[in-house]
């Protein structure tokens, strides 16, 4: 999954390119959650069925996407701060 460019400023554009880096090293079902919650704007109820799961689970996977997102754009020192 990649993030569309449509935005012509060099900060927005590098902003995507962490976030898509950021994103490549979830684990598998982290990314695919996280993915169709905030991208596809799917409801947790969606994802678990498409995803034969529990919504419990994707609630915990979504949370912990979030989580580990934080923390490796935090490694790379991508901060609300140093974005805006």
């Amino acid at each position: 999954m990649t993030f569309p460019q449509t935005d012509h400023r060099g900060s927005r554009h590098d902003l995507a390119e962490e976030l898509q880096k950021a994103l490549d090293e979830l684990k598998p079902n982290y990314k695919t959650c996280f993915v169709l919650f905030y991208l596809q704007e799917l409801s947790c109820e969606e994802i678990a069925a498409s995803m034969n799961t529990p919504v419990g689970t994707i609630k915990t996977w979504l949370y912990r996407a979030r989580h580990e997102l934080m923390g490796l754009l935090s490694r790379r020192q991508i901060t609300p701060e140093n974005i805006l």
